[in-house]
């Protein structure tokens, strides 16, 4: 069983192989979703640097675009940032944005969800949802199972939550 704590970080970390990150993602389609978070603009940055394609789907617009610029900036290359912009909290805007995005793209390698929310209110959202578990759970579980064809095209497809 993995432990999630300091002993079981330093036990992952005496089997931890730095040359296993070094990998070729030249060819491979990635959505990430909080792209502008923390961990959503590092793993941004790293797939784009290792050669994948990066469909960053972003709730700020503004955010998303400073995101992209970096990225080209980074890698000079500027086919491989997709820009999407979405609220995850809202199930009818998730629901019809995987809708737009298997009718434009024939595979999806890897899913990577980053976008969360916590509040400390009740916050209600759209639809009656309260906005934690609209975001964190319903918006992820939609996105997800409506990606689930396109996944499929890939031979080792990954969903990242």
């Amino acid at each position: 069983m993995k432990e999630y704590s300091r002993s079981g970080f330093r036990s992952a970390c005496r089997s931890f192989n730095l040359p296993d990150l070094d990998v070729d993602c030249t060819g491979k389609i990635f959505m990430i979703t909080g792209a502008t978070g923390t961990l959503g603009k590092v793993v941004a940055i790293e797939l784009a640097q290792k050669g994948g394609t990066v469909h960053l789907v972003c709730r700020d617009e503004e955010k998303a675009e400073a995101l992209k610029k970096s990225i080209v900036d980074i890698t000079e290359n500027e086919s491989a940032v997709v820009v999407h912009i979405l609220d995850m909290s809202n199930p009818q805007d998730v629901f019809n944005f995987a809708k737009r995005f298997k009718e434009n793209n024939a595979i999806l390698h890897v899913l990577v969800n980053c976008a969360s929310t916590i509040t400390q209110n009740r916050e209600i959202g759209e639809g009656g949802l309260e906005k934690t578990f609209a975001t964190n759970t319903l918006g992820v579980h939609i996105l997800i199972t409506n990606l689930i064809p396109l996944l499929n095209q890939s031979c080792e497809p990954r969903v990242v939550s």
